[in-house]
């Protein structure tokens, strides 16, 4: 016969003996002073000039600076104009290195990465370190307990690295919180993202600009406690640079001070 008592101290034991590995993989704020969750995935969509890329370079600053665990910011370009100049304006604010990859090269580049993380992980349980390629994690030594990664892909409409369902990065999507990286997905129009985006959403960040058909079209495939109609009243209260932010873990709408 099972001694409940018993189970459940091995299981509480067992927790405590992994909380290293369960930390790292939790889906939670970051840090009180940012609004981002860790191993998230972040849509932004609002019209060109809105500041999209500005609010997330900001937020992405704030996380390299109240999170020692984020070792690297990658932003993936669509050709070889690779800098964004408010990628650029901002890095001095930002705390980590950052790799800029073009869209042929994502996939590769990803997949190393990863593997590398995979080792470095791995050398922390082991103590065998010899085998990590930290030029391609962009540090210089183990003394962080996990290691997160943020992604920044500017305008994915029509991105071949999202197109199709089975395409890699939407295959990365639902498993965030396994490698511990952070997505911000910029768009112009909602209607343009993959339903697989979608469904994986954390935060969806819906600028200033938009008419009501527009609206109702994206509040009515975001998770909220709201009705459509309050939502878009709520949002006509907004400025073209303000922003309504919907919290699709927990259903919260809220639109913060501009910056």
């Amino acid at each position: 016969m099972l001694n409940l008592g018993d189970f459940n101290s091995t299981v509480k034991q067992c927790l405590i003996d992994n909380q290293n590995a369960i930390e790292k993989e939790r889906l939670e704020p970051i840090h009180p002073q940012t609004i981002v969750y860790r191993n998230s995935v972040n849509i932004l969509v609002g019209k060109q000039g809105s500041g999209k890329t500005f609010t997330c370079v900001y937020e992405i600053a704030k996380i390299t600076q109240l999170h020692p665990e984020t070792h690297l910011l990658v932003v993936f370009c669509k050709d070889e104009n690779k800098e964004d100049p408010t990628v650029k304006a901002l890095s001095q604010m930002i705390n980590v290195p950052i790799e800029y990859v073009i869209e042929e090269n994502a996939e590769s580049y990803v997949r190393k990465l990863l593997e590398c993380k995979r080792e470095y992980d791995l050398a922390l349980e082991t103590g065998e370190t010899e085998n990590v390629d930290l030029e391609t994690l962009k540090i210089n030594d183990f003394s962080r307990p996990y290691l997160h990664t943020i992604f920044l892909f500017n305008d994915i409409a029509k991105s071949k690295l999202f197109n199709r369902a089975t395409n890699y990065f939407n295959q990365l999507l639902p498993i965030c919180r396994h490698i511990q990286v952070s997505f911000f997905l910029n768009v112009q129009f909602w209607k343009s993202l993959p339903p697989e985006i979608k469904a994986n959403a954390t935060l969806v960040f819906i600028f200033g600009g938009f008419d009501s058909r527009q609206l109702y079209y994206i509040f009515s495939q975001v998770p909220t406690a709201m009705s459509v109609r309050e939502l878009i009243d709520f949002y006509r209260t907004l400025g073209k640079h303000d922003k309504l932010i919907v919290d699709c873990e927990n259903g919260d709408i809220y639109s913060p001070d501009p910056v």
